[in-house]
């Protein structure tokens, strides 16, 4: 009988696992709700620092790739994104000014990696500080969820953003509207999954 009642809650237990982690895709009137709150909550927030978490996973890797960092976001203009280990790497942009960091030397930069690198911090500053869920122009846009998170899928529209990555996944947290990770899913079938930590706002 023990024996029994141990299953039946172990198989409850994996049930709400399962039901937890299922994506039901959202619309109408349901979805605009939630990209209002989703984008309310982004435009309220000034200052964001956290630490990150990075894993690289790609076809031709052995293995995945992981480092990790702080980032600092100032709006309108200001980004920061720092890593701490395994290697020591700062990237800065100011306005359209940005400045790469190894080591505490100053990187010299091809025109192509200057305006790649230049491409992802825009399109971050862009998710903070406009409309980016909004504007079917830049993105085709569908939003999940399921019992804990949001899950927004853009899929860029921008010719230089389309060379670059197939989609963009953000997961927001449904409490508190705050975004605690994003995947991006490259032309290659690479993926760059960055997790949030210790996220403080302002």
């Amino acid at each position: 009988m023990k024996k029994y009642v141990s299953l039946t809650i172990l198989m409850f237990a994996l049930s709400l696992s399962s039901f937890a982690q299922r994506w039901v895709e959202l619309s109408g009137q349901t979805q605009s709700q939630v990209v209002t709150a989703l984008t309310d909550c982004l435009h309220n927030v000034s200052v964001v620092d956290c630490k990150f978490v990075q894993t690289k996973s790609s076809p031709y890797l052995k293995q995945a790739v992981k480092s990790e960092g702080v980032m600092r976001l100032k709006k309108p203009d200001y980004f920061r994104w720092e890593y701490t280990a395994p290697y020591k790497l700062v990237i800065e942009m100011i306005r359209d000014s940005i400045c790469v960091l190894k080591d505490g030397k100053l990187q010299r930069q091809n025109y192509g990696q200057q305006r790649m690198v230049g491409d992802i911090m825009k399109m971050v500053m862009e998710f903070s500080t406009n409309n980016v869920l909004l504007d079917k122009r830049l993105y085709d846009v569908v939003i999940c969820e399921n019992r804990t998170q949001y899950k927004v899928v853009l899929t860029p529209k921008n010719k230089r953003f389309c060379k670059l990555f197939s989609c963009i996944s953000l997961f927001f947290d449904k409490k508190s509207n705050h975004i605690d990770s994003f995947i991006l899913t490259e032309k290659k079938q690479s993926e760059t999954t960055i997790l949030f930590s210790e996220v403080k706002v302002q």
